[in-house]
């Protein structure tokens, strides 16, 4: 079915005293399961900072894992940012991929460098959709 749309399942919030994802390990922020056919994946990774610090990098990715990063189908961006308390970011990253299964589950994964800060992951801020187009 051309055109066809799935919502992924994204991971929810946590506390802003208990954050989430720690720094230099792949954080899974959701899935999405897909059938049959050629399909467009979008995922969006944001989160929250919580105190002030900075990121030297950041690897998103969409791929089969959910705990390891998909070299081929993400981005990486290693300029360092100063990050202040109360403020949120997002990278997106899409992939075009074939399901030759009767279903295969697709992970959005993302790992950080980061000192002096924390990061939580947020529901509101992040989203993974696939689009069938063949």
């Amino acid at each position: 079915m051309l055109g066809f749309g799935s919502t992924g399942t994204i991971t929810a919030d946590t506390l802003v005293s208990a954050p989430n994802i720690t720094s230099t390990t792949t954080f899974s922020y959701g899935s999405v399961t897909l059938s049959y056919g050629v399909w467009l994946i979008y995922g969006t990774a944001g989160f929250q900072i919580t105190t002030n610090g900075t990121i030297t990098a950041v690897q998103v990715s969409i791929g089969a894992t959910a705990t390891t990063l998909s070299g081929n189908f993400g981005i990486k961006d290693d300029s360092t940012q100063t990050v202040t308390n109360a403020t949120y970011m997002s990278h997106q990253v899409m992939r075009i991929t074939s399901i030759s299964a009767a279903s295969s589950t697709q992970y959005l994964n993302a790992k950080y460098t980061f000192t002096g800060c924390t990061l939580n992951s947020r529901v509101g801020y992040s989203s993974l959709y696939a689009y069938r187009i063949a």
